[in-house]
């Protein structure tokens, strides 16, 4: 997470209320890079996807609003997450924290 941190023009998304649900907003969007989330804006202004509608990112100028990079590929990462389904394991996406 990327605290204080935005991309312009982000896609809102009003039914994500929480984190987890703008994150799981972010990986069902196949252009989807990351998010912002402004926890303290009402609820439908929550949630921005970021992608390549997307403009320049402002790195620690926008104070209340937590920024989350999206690396569909894990490319160089060690760390996954895993989610037990029946009848097998599938991976997820992995938000860079």
């Amino acid at each position: 997470m990327h605290p204080d941190t935005n991309v312009e023009l982000g896609l809102a998304v009003q039914t994500a209320t929480t984190v987890e649900d703008c994150k799981a907003a972010c990986v069902r969007n196949t252009q989807c890079t990351g998010l912002d989330f402004i926890p303290t804006n009402p609820e439908a202004d929550r949630c921005w996807l970021g992608g390549p509608w997307s403009g320049r990112r402002n790195d620690g100028t926008q104070p209340g609003v937590d920024h989350y990079d999206l690396d569909r590929a894990c490319t160089g990462k060690i760390l996954y997450s895993l989610a037990v389904t029946s009848p097998g394991f599938i991976v997820h996406p992995l938000f860079i924290d």
